[in-house]
This record gives C-alpha cells, structure tokens and sequence, in this order.
C-alpha cells in the first residue's frame, strides 16, 4: 500500500481528509456582514481577502459557492458590469454603478422589466435571467467635481 505515513509508521489517512476551513452558514452570513459594511460591491477575491485577514484560510472556490447560494436565495445580486456583489436590497431593478466612487445603486424598475421580457418574448426568446445595468457618475460625485 502507497500510503502517506507519519514518523512512526502509521498511516496518515486523517490528514488527508478535507475538514471546512469556515462552515458554510457562518461563511455566508460573514459574507453578507462584509457586503453590507462595503458600501461598493466587492469581489470573491476581496471577501477572501478579508475573510483571510481573521487568520482563516480561505479559498476562494468556498466563496464562489457561498455567492451562488446566495444569489439563488435572492439575498445578494452580482453586478454583471463588474463581476461583484452587493446586498440585495430592490427587486427587479436598474443598477447604477458610478464609475467614480464604485458605489451601486438600485432603482425600482419592474414596468422596464416587463416590458424587456414582453419584447424578448415576442421575439421568440425566453429569459432566465435579465440584468438592467448603467454605468455612469452618481449625483454626489458630479456635485463633488462641479466644486474642484
């Protein structure tokens, strides 16, 4: 048997199992922590980072997985313009990412939404998933440059 042994012979098996690093529910809701505390939409790789800063290992396929779980669950949406995430906080909305100051903003837009699928589906094409996104320069930071 090719077995990976410790100094005194015995076989290391427990070792080589897999334990989580960070259990999922705890995972998750740290997760949300950081987000809502962000002000912008982060990464998976700026969570990893933080969460790693507590002196966890972290990888950052654990944090794709929380993500999904948490997208499917509606609790926080991924901006597609930026490949992060943010707190879910309007359904069926417009995001607005000021290129700026990185901040996201939601606007209510269910009619826009509708009248998306309404088109989409005329035309013979059925949506799983429709995103509504802007970039631009939100109203504080054009009042910030309108000062300089």
């Amino acid at each position: 048997m090719n077995a990976i042994r410790r100094g005194d012979g015995a076989p290391a098996r427990a070792s080589l199992r897999r334990t989580p690093s960070y259990p999922a529910s705890l995972l998750a809701r740290d997760i949300v922590d950081r987000l809502t505390q962000s002000g912008v939409p982060l990464s998976a790789y700026d969570l990893a980072s933080d969460l790693s800063a507590d002196g966890r290992r972290m990888f950052v396929v654990s944090i794709y997985r929380a993500l999904a779980r948490l997208c499917l669950d509606r609790v926080i949406e991924r901006v597609e313009m930026t490949s992060r995430y943010r707190v879910r906080d309007v359904d069926r909305a417009v995001l607005m990412t000021c290129t700026e100051c990185g901040q996201t903003f939601a606007m209510p837009a269910g009619a826009q939404h509708d009248a998306l699928e309404t088109v989409l589906a005329g035309a013979g094409f059925v949506t799983s998933k429709l995103a509504l996104e802007a970039a631009g320069t939100c109203l504080a930071c054009r009042d910030t440059q309108g000062r300089d």
